[in-house]
């Protein structure tokens, strides 16, 4: 998951390199959904550290599910900056 992570900003950083040479805002678009992209896989793996915790007086079951919490809490945050920002070239 790290390394899809490091090639996701790679492919990013290719993206916005290409927007910059051509002005082409298609390019702009991809280059932002694939930060969108991820902040979603960091808000996965931050997710998955966090459910591995045993479990607690608290939580006697453990914290399993807030890798699933953590998905779903990530969505209303990479719709909008994946669909360019909102951003106009």
């Amino acid at each position: 998951m790290v390394a899809a992570l490091a090639a996701n900003l790679g492919i990013a950083a290719t993206k916005f390199l290409a927007f910059a040479l051509t002005r082409s805002s298609s390019m702009l678009a991809e280059g932002v959904h694939s930060l969108a992209d991820s902040g979603n896989q960091v808000l996965l793996l931050w997710g998955g550290k966090r459910a591995r915790r045993g479990p607690t007086a608290e939580h006697p079951f453990g914290y399993g599910l807030l890798r699933t919490n953590d998905g779903v809490t990530m969505r209303p945050w990479a719709c909008p900056v994946g669909r360019e920002g909102g951003l106009r070239v």
